[in-house]
């Protein structure tokens, strides 16, 4: 496997997009000094986090390209501090980020150091359609519920099983956060573009574990499938196992997405989005320092 088994592009304002985010986020993103945290920034800036966003969504309009930036920068945020957060500190966090409490108390995670209640609302008003806004309050909930399943598994000192854990990542992991922002009222939703975002969620979820093993390796998180797979089979194997069914998932979303392409215009532009989003999350992966860094801080 690798980069051009789907295709790759890039949002052709990036390098202002990442500028601007990170700016932005010099605002609200302080150290116990209360300065604008230097050392994350630049680790954010190194791991290029603003470049994911830009990468999965290279013909965007600027309009929704920079509320959706935001928003990721902040999920990216929530993951580093989950990751350093006591148990209780992080249940009563998430607590506050079902779509009922943001839209009800709209600043109150600002107030806390975390703009990702402005950054929901701004990305809901980019889409006008209601049907849109539904749906994408009911994956961003599970995403909410799938986070706490995790916290809850740590608090317990659990091992999932690896049904439960291939059921709730993919909501856990934003696959389907990311997946949404491509649809709009002009592509109507049928039972293979359904299974096929399914297909493509999985296939992200995998590809995203394979690179990630040995960062959840070192910091003791086993939210990773080459990992459990690993408590029973060795970790060579799991691994095996686990690329034996991202070249599958591979050559099934192809599959699908060609036949899918063939039934309508809007069809055929929404598959070719949804290919350049995972090509361009897979190559940001590879491309990102992020891994490879926070292997090198657990060990420190």
């Amino acid at each position: 496997m690798n980069s051009l088994d789907f295709p790759v592009s890039i949002h052709k304002n990036s390098p202002r997009l990442d500028r601007q985010i990170l700016r932005w986020a010099e605002t609200w993103l302080k150290n116990s000094d209360g300065d604008s945290d230097l050392e994350i920034l630049k680790r954010c800036s190194v791991q290029k986090l603003n470049w994911f966003t830009c990468y999965l969504f290279p013909q965007l309009e600027n309009s929704r390209l920079y509320p959706i930036g935001e928003l990721f920068f902040c999920l990216f945020i929530l993951d580093d501090l989950l990751d350093l957060m006591e148990i209780e500190e992080a249940e009563n966090f998430l607590s506050e980020m079902s779509t009922d409490k943001l839209e009800l108390n709209s600043s109150l995670l600002s107030s806390f150091g975390l703009p990702v209640d402005t950054c929901y609302l701004q990305v809901l008003e980019c889409f006008p359609e209601k049907v849109w806004k539904e749906e994408f309050r009911n994956i961003w909930n599970n995403y909410i519920k799938g986070l706490q399943w995790e916290s809850n598994n740590r608090k317990e000192n659990r091992t999932p099983t690896l049904d439960e854990y291939q059921t709730m990542r993919p909501h856990s992991s934003g696959a389907y956060i990311a997946i949404h922002m491509l649809n709009n009222a002009a592509f109507d939703r049928t039972d293979e573009s359904k299974g096929l975002i399914i297909d493509v969620a999985r296939y992200i979820c995998l590809s995203n574990d394979l690179v990630s093993s040995a960062k959840e390796s070192a910091i003791g998180d086993i939210h990773n499938e080459v990992l459990l797979l690993s408590i029973e089979h060795g970790f060579e194997v799991a691994e095996k196992i686990v690329k034996g069914e991202i070249s599958y998932l591979q050559k099934k979303i192809k599959n699908r997405g060609l036949l899918l392409r063939q039934t309508s215009e809007e069809c055929k532009a929404w598959v070719d989005n949804l290919f350049l989003l995972v090509g361009g999350c897979l190559f940001w992966s590879w491309e990102s320092d992020r891994y490879s860094e926070s292997i090198e801080q657990a060990n420190r």
